[in-house]
């Protein structure tokens, strides 16, 4: 049976990587405009039903839907029991990580989804260019960081619902979504030689938009969690957390860099839409062939249960200073772009540019933080982060091009690593709680929504440089927070010190008690 197990576990594997073969090609052929995009969505359409259809390592299943329903959403039934996101999941975590350790396929699977999810950060650099593209002030751009940031305020319920369903079904069914609203704009045009006809492609490309963010946001919920289902212990579990988040860097970095590459290349910076939507179908593909072991789920909080948190005023801050902090990235990431533009460079070169000036700061910033953390501590890195980030935006303020240049970077530098050491503070505020404290932390994304449209109009009121006041008055309010958390946790270590100092007084005071009451009566005795 395990030979038998292990070929067919080899099958799986082939097949897996000969269908993302195929779409890496469909991918390719669409970029350079040698099949239309309407082809590239049957010849991946094609693929992904020969990939599920595939009946013969299912045994005892004709019936095509129930191939498709199995393969797809429910997870193909193999002797290793390796599908568990059935209600009837009685695995221990140790179980399930043994199942997933012993096929390694499973991590892969994991990283690979985590990764696609930096395709929704997209958003940022997206303002910029629909601003060209259709002529429209940065206000109405806005509308697009809105339609999508607001998305990740459904990460509780989300969180909640995998907990009835299954991770891995959530993660199979973000990656759909996302799919299917990366396809969306090719339909109306957008494939890499794109001429704005109507206002309403820029809603279509805000329904894409919002539809991508869904799907990313289900996925990363859903991979957030399955990272302790594959990882070998929680220590190996960190670590394979930073590296997804390492890699998660490089569709975000694409966002940037495509258009200047595509412009180089011929094609305008709608040719994104086929190699994102590839991007998704490939990690469908691959979660709909590699099966993840899950661990018997807890009992689910509500949503009223889990807001009902909130009522912790140490955690209801760090949600507020998340929110806070990524109500300051957004604007900061979609803003710069049009700094530059302003300055007379190109869309194209501006997004380049920009990406030099603050999201590679980020992300050697992510890269670097964890040493320094080990070293001086969370919380000194954290305030110096912040006070890094403040003073950046502060040099952007003096709207002297030079001074502004080296603030993006500073800011950059600063903001990398904050986002995860507030997690960090949020979950050691309640063990027992981390599931529900985390789904209020991610649904504090749509503070982006909020805060990118006050930037923007900022913007168009004064200069894009005045905007930068929105993400200074966040890492303000952010510092404040950190600041409060760090003086109430000292008063209460202090606490803790001075009643332990006063137990060893007492304990202290009655033995002594004790021993005197002991000599006494043994001189008593000696008397008589």
């Amino acid at each position: 049976t395990d030979v038998g197990l292990v070929r067919q576990q080899k099958i799986q594997a082939r097949q897996q990587f000969a269908t993302i073969g195929g779409l890496t090609t469909v991918t390719a052929l669409t970029t350079f405009n040698v099949i239309n995009p309407i082809t590239a969505v049957a010849l991946t359409g094609t693929l992904l039903a020969t990939n599920a259809f595939t009946p013969s390592l299912i045994p005892n299943q004709t019936n095509a839907w129930q191939i498709f329903k199995n393969n797809i959403f429910n997870g193909k039934k193999s002797n290793a029991r390796s599908d568990t996101t059935d209600k009837n999941n009685n695995l221990s975590l140790s179980q399930a990580r043994m199942l997933n350790i012993l096929k390694k396929s499973p991590l892969f699977a994991v990283i690979y989804s985590f990764m696609v999810t930096g395709f929704g950060d997209f958003v940022s650099p997206a303002v910029a260019l629909a601003q060209e593209t259709f002529n429209v002030d940065p206000v109405v751009a806005s509308i697009l960081p809105l339609a999508g940031y607001i998305m990740f305020g459904l990460s509780v319920p989300i969180s909640n619902l995998q907990t009835k369903i299954g991770k891995t079904r959530v993660l199979k069914m973000g990656a759909a979504i996302a799919a299917a609203g990366a396809a969306l704009p090719m339909f109306f045009g957008m494939h890499g030689h794109f001429e704005a006809e109507s206002i309403n492609q820029f809603y279509i490309m805000a329904a894409s938009v919002a539809m991508v963010c869904l799907g990313t946001t289900m996925m990363e919920t859903a991979a957030t969690s399955l990272f302790a289902d594959v990882s070998k212990n929680d220590s190996e579990m960190t670590t394979n957390l930073v590296w997804a988040d390492a890699v998660r860097c490089i569709p975000i970095a694409l966002g940037f860099m495509a258009p200047a590459i595509l412009d180089k290349l011929g094609f305008d910076w709608t040719g994104l839409y086929p190699i994102t939507t590839a991007f998704f179908l490939g990690a469908l593909a691959a979660l709909s062939k590699i099966k993840i072991a899950e661990a018997k789920s807890e009992t689910p909080y509500s949503a009223k249960e889990t807001f009902k948190i909130l009522k912790n005023k140490d955690i209801a801050l760090l949600v507020a200073a998340a929110f806070a902090y990524i109500g300051a990235e957004i604007p900061f990431l979609s803003m710069t772009p049009l700094m530059f533009t302003e300055q007379g460079f190109s869309t194209e070169a501006a997004e380049t540019i920009a990406f030099f000036t603050t999201m590679l700061p980020i992300i050697i910033s992510n890269f670097v933080s964890p040493p320094f953390i080990k070293k001086f501590g969370e919380n000194k890195v954290l305030i110096t982060s912040l006070l890094a980030a403040l003073t950046g935006f502060g040099l952007i303020l003096t709207t002297n091009p030079i001074a502004a240049y080296v603030g993006l970077v500073i800011a950059g530098l600063g903001y990398g690593n904050i986002f995860p050491m507030l997690m960090g503070k949020a979950q050691q505020k309640d063990v027992d709680k981390v599931d529900a404290i985390t789904g209020l932390m991610i649904s504090s994304t749509i503070g982006g929504a909020f805060m990118t449209p006050i930037a923007a109009a900022l913007a168009g009121a004064i200069n894009t440089n005045f905007s930068y006041l929105i993400p200074a008055a966040c890492v303000v309010f952010i510092l404040g927070v950190i600041l409060r958390d760090n003086y109430n946790t000292r008063m209460i270590l202090k606490l803790m010190e001075e009643r332990e100092r006063q137990k060893q007084e007492m304990e202290q005071a009655l033995k002594t008690q004790s021993e005197m009451t002991k000599t006494e009566i043994n001189t008593n005795t000696l008397s008589e």
